[in-house]
């Protein structure tokens, strides 16, 4: 799988990887954006473009994005990290050792 392949693939694993953080897609939730101190609801999921909005100061984020801030790391570890997480192979190796399984939320909360 190319570099862009298993981008696509990984942001297609984005509501999974916010419900693993507990977080209801369906409705709003708290900003995520650790600069923007959020009391009140104002982030919702944009399910056709997977990635995250908060309305109240304009921050977007998709999948990568969150894992870099969770990792404290920069694009590249947050792309091997979340392709480590689902088992999707980059580059041509799957980094887990294993058939490229997409794990569901459930699964990654197990473990």
């Amino acid at each position: 799988m190319t570099r862009e392949q298993a981008i696509a693939e990984l942001k297609s694993c984005f509501k999974d990887y916010l419900e693993t953080r507990g977080i209801d897609t369906r409705k709003k939730f708290r900003c995520l954006n650790p600069q923007h101190e959020d009391k009140n609801p104002s982030m919702g999921f944009d399910k056709a473009n997977n990635q995250v909005h908060c309305f109240s100061c304009g921050a977007k984020y998709d999948i990568i994005d969150l894992i870099a801030l969770d990792y404290h790391c920069d694009f590249n570890e947050a792309l091997r990290r979340g392709c480590e997480m689902y088992h999707i192979p980059l580059d041509g190796n799957n980094s887990a050792g294993s058939s490229p399984i997409r794990k569901n939320a459930a699964e990654l909360e197990r473990e």
